[in-house]
């Protein structure tokens, strides 16, 4: 059979590839967000609504934000997700999907340029294979499904990273264009900026790389200053109808998170960074929380070890410093680590081609039958080692008293940070595995020349840079621990935990002696292995879950509450934003004041006293909360109705109160 051109084959993949990621995301595009499985402390039972309301406000009233009425609160560091939004509205009306096709058509943009951007590089297939790996990994599928901030930024990156290896001036402006781009979704676009950078040096545009990287910093710079100046002339009205300058708008209605803790509790940090991913971060990510930390690094200190400091060293380094530094602000979700996770396709091609620079490396030496009797006497060994320190874990009575090193989920108000760092619970089993992964390493690359070192024929590879990085590895792989030992205080159950550290510690053990330096396409089977092992233990429910059909109760519950209240009505409440977004309703959520609906309801009343008031209460502490406040400010409730609605904690069905708050002398 003859053999297919090659623009065929890069055609062909696309389209491929194009259809596998629709099919995971368009069926549910109107669909509840969230995956029970996955769940974070409620993301998707607030966030769209906190990062998009703007939008939504502009088309109905006419302003992204106010100062006297429901506010977009996230607009002043986060304008571009409102304005989005607002596109989504204006072209396709209010509806439970509109505001996500931008969002869609964004993410779409970014994987077919990592896509066409690998395939350059290696292969059709090769690209094909890792894209479609890597794009449906649980959490990168059900976060996609919905307009999460943490998504968009991923995406932009990962267009600004592609446009940045390009030639040419035009190039380098839109990714400079990108990358500022990302400051008017998060705060954290600097944190990504290296890996931006990495590219700009990865390909000539000048006669110097310092040029390259003035030219770069010049239209970044400008990038900036345009979208700083386009959000206040665009906030220009509603500063006029406030009586107060833009600037003052923006301050009074943009609030942070008030359970971020401050910057510069160093102590608080590390024990942040030593619980990476805690509890459910470590079943969601699995084994990619070992890639996106443990492998960039070996590769970063395997070319510094040879002085090759270009944009792909940047690269490698830059990609577990942005981990980590997102670690540090100690309210960890998973979809913070998205724009690592979406990148994995570009690591895994430099992966390859990290040991000469060849873009296109064929030319590896093929496996010997002694290399791969060899690799298979670790493994066994690798098994057998990792099941008796377990075994010798769980004869010890810290087996028992892991709380102290345990913190489940996001915020230190209500969740406190552990006592203890979690590596030093785990250090010695981390430190056990890595000295074996070390010397299989060197053992196995012993008796073959390897592409990762090839400065002489008869050399095996360094062992210097494995033991950090796989320490690293599997000190990240033994973070699962302590929610494994507490059982029944966890949100899963032990046996999910256990198997993602034992998946994780297994993915980190088989890249460091048998993937390390290989050709990116023999790479393919490991990454199928990996991830294939979490989707059968770890990921299984998670997999299941996000191939069912999606449920539509937040647009049943938002149509039958625009039925229940008055067209003037404001419904305040934690997620009130975000069920009500597909209905002319307007809302207020608690964010701001920390559950407190308080003042939003004063300032209604204040403004109208005739306006009618509704609250929207979870049946939880918070429920308890909203009542106890309210009572102390002589506001009277009546409830209207009861609904079944997703849970904060794990998605599961919990009873929300549709509540009447009654003003001075109103009877009920």
């Amino acid at each position: 059979m003859p053999k297919l051109p090659a623009t065929v084959r890069l055609a062909l993949g696309y389209v491929l590839f194009a259809a596998l990621w629709a099919a995971l995301r368009l069926p549910w595009l109107s669909s509840d967000g969230g995956v029970p499985f996955l769940w974070e402390y409620g993301f998707n039972a607030t966030d769209e609504g906190y990062y998009l309301y703007g939008g939504k406000a502009k088309y109905l009233w006419g302003s992204f934000v106010s100062t006297i009425g429901p506010e977009a609160f996230t607009f002043g560091h986060s304008a571009l997700t409102h304005l989005l939004a607002y596109l989504g509205h204006l072209f396709f009306g209010l509806s439970a999907w509109a505001w996500r096709l931008p969002f869609t058509a964004v993410n779409f943009a970014a994987w077919s340029a990592v896509y066409f951007h690998v395939a350059h590089r290696a292969r059709a297939r090769t690209a094909f294979a890792l894209c479609a790996l890597v794009s449906s990994v649980p959490a990168v599928v059900a976060y996609e499904r919905v307009a999460a901030n943490d998504v968009l930024v991923a995406s932009l990156v990962a267009l600004a990273y592609v446009l940045a290896c390009g030639r040419g001036m035009a190039r380098l402006a839109a990714a400079a264009t990108c990358a500022a781009a990302v400051a008017y979704v998060k705060p954290s676009a600097w944190l990504l900026l290296p890996i931006v950078f990495a590219g700009v040096l990865q390909t000539p545009k000048t006669d110097a790389k310092w040029k390259d990287a003035a030219i770069f910093a010049g239209f970044f710079a400008a990038a900036w200053v345009v979208g700083f100046l386009a959000v206040r002339v665009l906030l220009l009205p509603d500063a006029a109808a406030a009586g107060v300058p833009v600037a003052e708008l923006i301050r009074q209605t943009t609030t942070f998170n008030p359970m971020i803790p401050p910057l510069f509790p160093l102590a608080a940090h590390l024990k942040a960074i030593s619980a990476f991913p805690r509890d459910p971060g470590c079943a969601a990510l699995g084994a990619t929380a070992v890639m996106v930390t443990a492998f960039p690094l070996w590769a970063g200190l395997a070319r510094a070890m040879r002085r090759r400091f270009d944009g792909t060293t940047l690269f490698f380094f830059a990609t577990p410093f942005y981990v980590f530094a997102a670690a540090l602000v100690n309210n960890v979700y998973t979809h913070y680590f998205l724009p690592a996770l979406m990148l994995q396709p570009v690591t895994w091609t430099l992966f390859a081609a990290s040991g000469t620079g060849d873009p296109a490396p064929e030319a590896a030496e093929p496996t010997t039958r002694r290399q791969t009797v060899l690799a298979l006497v670790a493994e066994i060994a690798f098994a057998v080692v990792f099941v008796a320190l377990l075994a010798a874990f769980g004869s010890t009575p810290q087996a028992h008293e892991a709380g102290p090193y345990y913190s489940r989920i996001y915020n230190t108000l209500f969740h406190p940070m552990p006592k203890h760092n979690v590596w030093c619970f785990t250090a010695p089993y981390a430190l056990a595995l890595a000295l074996f992964s070390t010397v299989a390493f060197a053992t196995v690359g012993r008796v073959r020349r390897s592409r990762a070192f090839p400065a002489a024929a008869s050399r095996p590879p360094a062992a210097g840079p494995v033991f950090p990085a796989a320490l690293l590895g599997f000190a990240v792989a033994f973070s699962a621990l302590p929610a494994a030992c507490l059982r029944d205080a966890s949100i899963h159950p032990s046996a999910v935990y256990m198997a993602t550290l034992f998946v994780s510690a297994l993915a980190c053990h088989l890249f460091f002696t048998c993937c390390a330096g290989a050709r990116v396409r023999n790479a393919i089977p490991f990454l199928l292995l990996v991830l294939g092992l979490n989707a059968a233990t770890a990921w299984a429910p998670a997999v299941s879950q996000l191939l069912a059909p999606g449920t539509h109760s937040k647009a049943r519950t938002a149509a039958e509450i625009a039925r229940l209240v008055p067209a003037n009505a404001l419904v305040v409440g934690e997620r009130a934003n975000d069920l009500l977004m597909s209905v002319p309703l307007q809302t207020a959520s608690t964010f701001p004041s920390a559950g407190d609906p308080v003042p939003a309801i004063d300032a209604a009343r204040a403004k109208n006293p005739r306006r009618p008031v509704y609250v929207l209460m979870p049946l939880d502490a918070q429920n308890l909360n909203y009542r106890k406040i309210l009572a102390q400010n002589r506001h009277r409730l009546v409830k209207v109705k009861s609904f079944r609605l997703p849970a904060f904690r794990d998605g599961k069905p919990e009873d929300v109160w549709l509540c009447r708050v009654l003003g001075d002398g109103e009877a009920p």
